[in-house]
């Protein structure tokens, strides 16, 4: 992901939301590790449950999921004509899929973050929960690889081994 914006452009658009424009950083996608917790969208949703890198939830349950949290957050919305690729979803803890009901499944980029922010900004967010570190996570992986490789698991199935862990791990506060 190689995000580019022009924000003079921007600037005109913004009207009351231009300070939090003045504060937008542009960063690369790797740069996203030092986020807890990456959620990614998607409006391709996985009809297959072995299909771990598009297994996602909906909104409700993303609330649900954040509610109380204080770790660090970050939400990956893709580009306006492809969304995020597998690539790219592989690297997120959750996947979240927006269900519009019609055969038309995408949808505007704005509108899809304006769902999804106002599901979670009106939820109940006193409940304190804490989600493990990205450290954490990281050490409980490289111990599950460990194990796995130590019980012969079959070497070509260790990535879907560590994005279902990631997932698992993403989905359950500590």
């Amino acid at each position: 992901m190689n995000p580019k914006f022009d924000a003079k452009k921007a600037a005109i658009f913004a009207v009351h939301g231009k300070d939090l424009l003045d504060k937008a950083e542009t960063i690369d996608f790797d740069d996203l590790r030092k986020f807890d917790l990456l959620i990614g969208t998607t409006a391709i949703r996985s009809s297959d449950r072995s299909n771990v890198t598009r297994d996602s939830i909906n909104p409700s349950q993303l609330v649900q999921l954040l509610v109380g949290a204080k770790q660090h957050i970050c939400l990956i919305l893709g580009r306006e004509a492809t969304g995020l690729n597998n690539s790219e979803l592989s690297a997120c803890d959750v996947v979240v899929n927006i269900d519009t009901g019609t055969n038309y499944r995408t949808l505007n980029i704005s509108h899809a973050l304006a769902i999804l922010l106002y599901e979670i900004m009106s939820s109940n967010f006193h409940k304190k929960k804490s989600f493990a570190t990205v450290h954490e996570k990281e050490l409980l992986i490289d111990y599950a690889l460990k194990l796995a490789t130590a019980s012969s698991y079959r070497r070509h199935k260790t990535s879907l081994l560590t994005m279902a862990l990631k997932r698992f791990l993403g989905r359950n506060p500590k």
